[in-house]
């Protein structure tokens, strides 16, 4: 519909954008949720700020999960890859 074609360079980019804005825009809410209620409660500042993802988040994001932490310990999940189902405690994912 974007006249983009599946598997280019160029929708390689726009993923990235599109995938960029959720995943900030996500973090952006439960850090402010986190301010607001307090970080989930097994938050360990250090060692969370040490995962390889997290040091690929934008620097104001990162500064301000050092400052609050974050409300939810997971906030992404793209079905049905399964991982929705692990989350839950490992329910049946058919």
């Amino acid at each position: 519909m974007m006249g983009v074609k599946y598997g280019s360079e160029e929708s390689l980019k726009v993923v990235e954008q599109v995938f960029g804005n959720i995943r900030n825009t996500s973090y952006r809410e439960f850090i402010r949720l986190a301010k607001e209620k307090g970080a989930f409660p097994m938050y360990d500042k250090e060692k969370y700020l040490m995962g390889k993802f997290i040091a690929c988040l934008p620097e104001g994001l990162r500064k301000e999960l050092e400052k609050h932490g974050i409300k939810n310990s997971h906030l992404l999940t793209i079905a049905p890859t399964g991982t929705t189902a692990q989350l839950a405690g490992n329910v049946s994912n058919s």
